[in-house]
């Protein structure tokens, strides 16, 4: 009776093992049954097309590589070059792109130089006239009005988008020496007594914060280390090499010293289109991204699994440092990351006070505030903070915005400062830290006439990536070198660099989707599907204009259009949220003047239409649509906002989802800012002219 007993628990052990298995493998299992038995409409089924031309199935490398880490790797000599993307060829890459953007000579026609004055120049000024020191604010205005300023921080929020702050500044007339209250981090001010005027006074150094480096202190083993991420919005590999030649001649030098190694990551891949979409995935697990996660503001978002988390238990102090007062970072991370240092509602006193802008508008006029470039006061915080922070590990992350604009000139002015800086910056702390400087962009240039051209898209999914670490710290990792090397002619992603910094503070992580690049070769055969970058943002499945479409495609198109147009206008004019047309003029999609395709399997397919509208000379929207007549693959983009639609196309059913609508114009301003204020997309909204006289 007992063995019965005891085998019928095991039978249903056994059973529950099965059951349990299946479910945490039911893709793999689902998976494996229809590449046996395909349904009629599968990528596993070839006979069945229903994509808007014949599908090309892609070259795959899947010959077995073999390492040897005992070879000769040369120290480097050969400078790093625009076009030594060449040396990809020799690696027959499952992922080679066709173009990795703008040849040399289209480059210099498209982006000519442009050389910007000194700000010192501009503002007739060598330094602010506003300090802090010792927890006063002083004023040293040249003419009769003594100046005015505000402060900041003024709430406890760390990261805030333009319109929460906005009311909350207090403007203050300066008489004497001010004493400022203990959390005071800034402050802006104006020597002109006209009220109207801009501001261009500027002070921003970081209060030190005792607590997180006790904290520290007490878990460092070892010689300390610096992880920094400077970040260079929207900087292209082939821009940089374009707009900071100065930089690209440092980095060159450096590299043919004794003391640091420069690697250039060849074929570094976006993961998103837009900053957070890149940059988010590196703070925190990939399930932990959210453009816009809703609910509590005041908290920090991405949680335990943040990089500022994780590394404090390592004896980290943290900074998050961005250029900007934007609605991405603080919707993606929430408004209170816990972060030791913080530089963000500085920039929104900015917004409001002086005449910096991201807007695209501002072409050819740098971002001088006082004496110096915006992105200075940024670069001079996270030094001051490195140099009271000494003794510690530390993990700095830095958003410069200067190549944020349309022209695709202003990013020459980084050129200014970031050689000096980098030098600066390691002679000061490079003996007494390990560092190593991950030196690259978000992605690259998405605005103004970017659009027009393959080429410029291609741009957009490579951007810059170097590193900069020391030899002596490389030399504590076998093979790191060696890896690192390898890897610059791989292809590589934003998943990668969380793997590998967190590899650097000495945590083996599991990260979703990447490489450790200083331990692990990333795979000749690799694809951006195992790099958990979709389709639409791979650099190596390029989107082909459609030339010439059939009429049964031509039709198909314009359906599309007329789906778009309605969702713009579902979206903005008549919003449930407002009554219709009380803020956004209805849309009228005037024609289609470029569509492209790109084709993932011979039943799905990648449709993207740009369109001009009536009334608007200017305006030009961007759509993407998803069209697929097998449906298990709607479902990866089952979580976004727009519903599928169903349509006939080839004979054949399929589904038509859009994925993103966008806008190609200068749209940033005052609509803008309506727009949101009204709890409205900015980008599908054309403010009408009452609304725009009114505000």
């Amino acid at each position: 009776m007992f063995k019965v007993i005891a085998y019928g628990l095991l039978l249903v052990c056994l059973l529950v093992y099965c059951a349990y298995q299946a479910i945490i493998n039911r893709s793999k299992i689902s998976g494996f049954i229809e590449y046996v038995t395909p349904p009629k409409y599968s990528p596993n089924n070839p006979k069945v097309s229903t994509v808007s031309k014949k599908y090309i199935t892609p070259r795959i490398n899947n010959a077995t590589e073999i390492i040897d880490f005992n070879r000769d790797f040369p120290v480097p000599s050969l400078p790093f070059r625009l076009d030594d993307t060449d040396l990809l060829k020799a690696e027959e890459l499952t992922c080679e792109p066709e173009s990795f953007g703008y040849s040399r000579e289209k480059g210099e026609l498209v982006f000519p130089e442009y050389i910007y004055p000194k700000c010192s120049q501009v503002n007739n000024q060598n330094d602010t006239r506003l300090k802090i020191n010792d927890g006063f604010l002083y004023m040293d205005c040249p003419g009769k009005f003594k100046g005015r300023y505000v402060t900041g921080p003024v709430n406890s929020q760390k990261l805030a988008t333009q319109d929460e702050l906005y009311d909350l500044w207090e403007v203050h007339d300066y008489k004497k020496p001010a004493k400022l209250s203990e959390n005071t981090e800034f402050a802006i001010g104006s020597c002109e007594e006209n009220p109207t005027k801009t501001y261009k006074e500027a002070y921003m150094t970081p209060n030190f914060n005792e607590p997180a480096y006790k904290e520290a202190k007490q878990k460092v083993t070892g010689k300390p280390k610096i992880i920094f991420l400077l970040t260079l919005d929207s900087v292209s590999r082939r821009h940089f090499f374009r707009k900071l030649p100065k930089t690209i001649e440092y980095l060159n030098g450096l590299n043919r010293k004794d003391e640091y190694f420069v690697f250039d990551f060849k074929l570094h891949n976006i993961l998103g289109a837009t900053s957070v979409g890149n940059q988010v995935p590196i703070f925190g697990e990939k399930e932990k991204y959210n453009e816009d996660y809703g609910g509590s503001k005041n908290i920090d978002y991405i949680g335990e699994t943040a990089l500022w988390n994780i590394l404090r238990e390592h004896g980290y102090i943290s900074l998050i440092g961005l250029e900007n007062c934007d609605n991405y970072f603080p919707k993606s991370l929430g408004r209170i990351p816990h972060a030791d240092y913080v530089i963000n509602p500085f920039y929104c006193a900015v917004y409001k006070y002086t005449d910096y802008k991201l807007d695209i508008e501002f072409a050819l006029k740098q971002r001088c505030l006082g004496a110096y470039m915006t992105h200075y006061y940024a670069l001079n915080y996270t030094y001051n903070l490195a140099g009271m922070n000494q003794g510690v590990n530390q993990f700095l992350y830095l958003h410069l915005n200067a190549a944020h604009e349309a022209t695709g000139l202003h990013a020459a002015t980084l050129d200014e400062d970031l050689p000096d800086y980098i030098e600066k910056f390691l002679t000061s702390y490079g003996k007494t830290h390990d560092i190593s400087i991950f030196l690259g962009a978000d992605h690259g240039m998405r605005y103004g006439d970017w659009f027009k051209e393959l080429s410029a898209y291609q741009e957009h999914k490579l951007p810059s990536l170097f590193l900069i670490t020391n030899r002596e710290f490389l030399s504590k990792f076998p093979n790191a070198y060696e890896a690192l090397s390898m890897n610059t002619l791989r292809l590589t992603s934003k998943r990668d660099i969380r793997k590998t910094l967190l590899y650097m503070a000495g945590i083996d992580e599991n990260t979703e989707f990447g490489v450790n690049l200083m331990k692990e070769i990333s795979p000749k055969a690799r694809t951006c599907k195992d790099a958990g970058i979709k389709p639409l943002e791979c650099s190596c499945s390029q989107m082909l204009p459609v030339e010439n479409p059939d009429p049964e495609f031509k039709h198909f198109l314009t359906r599309l259009q007329n789906l778009v147009e309605v969702t713009i206008n579902a979206q903005s004019y008549a919003s449930p949220i407002h009554s219709k047309g009380s803020i956004c003029q209805k849309v009228y999609i005037n024609q289609i003047e470029k569509a492209y395709s790109l084709q993932t399997s011979n039943v799905e397919e990648f449709i993207r239409i740009e369109m001009s509208v009536i009334g608007h000379p200017k305006v030009r929207f961007q759509a993407t649509i998803f069209v697929s007549s097998y449906y298990s693959d709607l479902l990866t983009y089952s979580s976004m906002r727009y519903n599928s639609n169903a349509e006939v196309f080839r004979s054949s059913r399929v589904r038509s989802k859009i994925i993103n609508i966008s806008r190609l114009d200068k749209y940033a301003g005052k609509c803008e800012l309506i727009a949101i204020n009204a709890g409205l997309r900015a980008d599908t909204c054309l403010c009408t002219d009452e609304v725009l006289e009114n505000s």
